[in-house]
């Protein structure tokens, strides 16, 4: 499982503002700690992903909801959004969601 700050670390690096090991800035940490409530309610309004918690980010979640967050906090940052990126991220966390629900495949022989 991921955090809200592991989120929001990999959102800002993604945004480049951050370098790699440095600490980001508290502005900018809290302007993509703002979006973070709204994108998962909006994820799981569209049946896209269920995340009750930020910070309980499900595994192999992180860097697809990442990208959604980016987006989302991305104009703020001088940078424009990227529609593909977006659906191409809500696709894997659709594609992880339906693994959740459906661990296993089991078949029948008739």
């Amino acid at each position: 499982m991921a955090t809200q700050t592991e989120l929001v670390r990999y959102v800002l690096w993604r945004l480049r503002a951050r370098a790699s090991g440095q600490t980001p800035m508290t502005e900018d940490s809290a302007d993509v700690v703002a979006v973070i409530p709204d994108v998962l309610s909006d994820l799981a309004l569209r049946g896209v992903m269920y995340i009750p918690d930020a910070d309980h980010v499900p595994d192999g979640a992180l860097q697809w909801l990442g990208i959604v967050v980016e987006n989302a906090v991305a104009k703020g940052f001088g940078e424009a959004e990227d529609g593909q990126g977006i659906r191409f991220a809500e696709a894997m966390l659709r594609n992880q969601q339906g693994r959740a629900e459906n661990p296993t495949l089991k078949t029948k022989a008739y």
